[in-house]
């Protein structure tokens, strides 16, 4: 602030120069308390906008076709089955997580679910439906009792968005 007002008195603006200063001068000090506050909720706010467009546009590296007899190792974050195609698949460890479980998209069907970490049981159960996939048998769907005519149409809906 200084420098701007010798700088004024150089170029022979002093009458300017005076109602700058006595404005100024408070202002600037209520500037820098502002920005110490703000800083670090922007950066939080980038890092969380950076963590959910990272979520949201990235590509799931489709899994290796599973032999007879053969596991998967899923990771730390343990495995997921689709409640939507009933295929088994890793959940990333950075997924968001919704406290019930984990927000991730099925690389097989590309459908977006909360997802808690599947039992031993589900995971072999899904595994298997996989290799019937593979092997040209059954359709790889979950295996769902009588459905209401209201349910059935909320599935062919929610199918119909992803063709």
């Amino acid at each position: 602030m200084k420098h701007i007002l010798s700088q004024c008195l150089a170029a022979g603006v002093l009458p300017l120069a005076a109602p700058i200063a006595a404005t100024a001068g408070p202002r600037q000090q209520a500037d820098d308390a502002g920005a110490a506050v703000y800083l670090p909720i922007l950066i939080v706010g980038i890092v969380l906008v950076s963590l959910v467009a990272r979520q949201m546009f990235r590509r799931p590296a489709k899994a290796a076709p599973l032999e007879p007899g053969q596991s998967r190792d899923y990771g730390a974050a343990g495995a997921a089955v689709c409640r939507g195609c009933g295929l088994p698949f890793a959940r990333d460890v950075l997924d968001l997580n919704m406290l019930v479980g984990k927000l991730v998209r099925c690389p097989h069907c590309g459908k977006w679910a909360v997802l808690p970490a599947a039992s031993p049981a589900e995971v072999a159960a899904a595994e298997e439906r996989e290799r019937q996939k593979l092997r040209g048998g059954a359709p790889a769907t979950a295996v769902t009792p009588q459905l209401s005519k209201e349910e059935q149409l909320r599935r062919r809906i929610e199918d119909s968005r992803y063709e």
